[in-house]
């Protein structure tokens, strides 16, 4: 889990990486097969495309992307809507609670947000939501854009969103999720850290996607090689103290060989950090 080795790799000419999580996938279980327990995949919300969401459920995948959840202020009611005004901030969608029986959201005053027409174009395809409330509400200034016109807060949702909530959900239930999360702070970011800093590797020097893919290729692997030198040295470093202060080269190395070789297939948690 705490490796931080590379087990994937791709650069892509994309603004985002919205649609790459089933490409590394793919990858990642091609490279390391199939592991005897189920694999955990834990992103950030910038894999959770929809098409991507629906590729992690039709897989049965056990996927767990950091979507922000709504917000939980604690106390009553009263003062949670102290707490917003104190703080002045933005009210966002995550604080409106959709409630999929009578298909509606309701906002941090209670009002609710009724279903009012369909949208489908090139930006949004979904339903929109919208509350006659807003009239003498003591957060309106913090609810509505300052080029609201109309005086009511509106909501979309999108027609694939119950995807997202599926993963809200999930989240919010299982207790590993968050351990899981504050873990891949310290699997994933290093990583960068490490080739930026330490490697000193912070633009490309080919020129062409292939060749910027063979370059970045060649990087994963130095850095891999220098993890992999830590990781053994870190754990036949007693072994090697002991044999080599005895003058028994052969007796260690023949050791380590042997150790190593018993230990490649040692069942293991199978975390991926993305």
């Amino acid at each position: 889990m705490n490796s931080q080795l590379i087990t994937s790799a791709d650069v892509i000419q994309d603004r985002n990486d919205r649609q790459t999580f089933s490409k590394q996938h793919q990858n990642i279980e091609q490279t390391i097969g199939k592991p005897e327990e189920e694999r955990k995949y834990i992103t950030e919300n910038g894999y959770g495309s929809y098409e991507q969401l629906e590729y992690i459920k039709g897989n049965k995948i056990d996927a767990y992307i950091s979507y922000e959840l709504p917000s939980e202020e604690e106390g009553t009611n009263k003062d949670k809507i102290e707490k917003i005004k104190a703080t002045g901030r933005k009210i966002k969608k995550e604080d409106f609670t959709y409630n999929k029986d009578n298909d509606t959201y309701k906002c941090s005053m209670g009002k609710d947000l009724n279903f009012y027409k369909k949208e489908n174009n090139k930006s949004f395809m979904g339903r929109k939501y919208r509350t006659e409330g807003c009239l003498g509400c003591e957060i309106k200034s913090q609810c509505l854009a300052s080029n609201n016109k109309k005086g009511k807060r509106e909501i979309g949702r999108d027609e694939q969103e119950y995807l997202i909530d599926d993963m809200k959900t999930k989240i919010r239930q299982e207790e590993q999720a968050k351990e899981l999360f504050q873990k891949r702070k310290t699997s994933v970011e290093p990583v960068f850290g490490n080739i930026k800093q330490n490697m000193r590797y912070d633009r490309f020097k080919r020129r062409g996607l292939v060749k910027v893919n063979g370059e970045f290729a060649l990087v994963c692997i130095a850095h891999n090689l220098n993890k992999l030198f830590r990781i053994i040295t870190a754990k036949f470093s007693k072994l090697l103290f002991y044999f080599g202060s005895k003058g028994n080269i052969l007796s260690w190395l023949d050791l380590i060989f042997k150790a190593y070789g018993s230990n490649r297939h040692h069942k293991s948690n199978n975390y991926l950090y993305a």
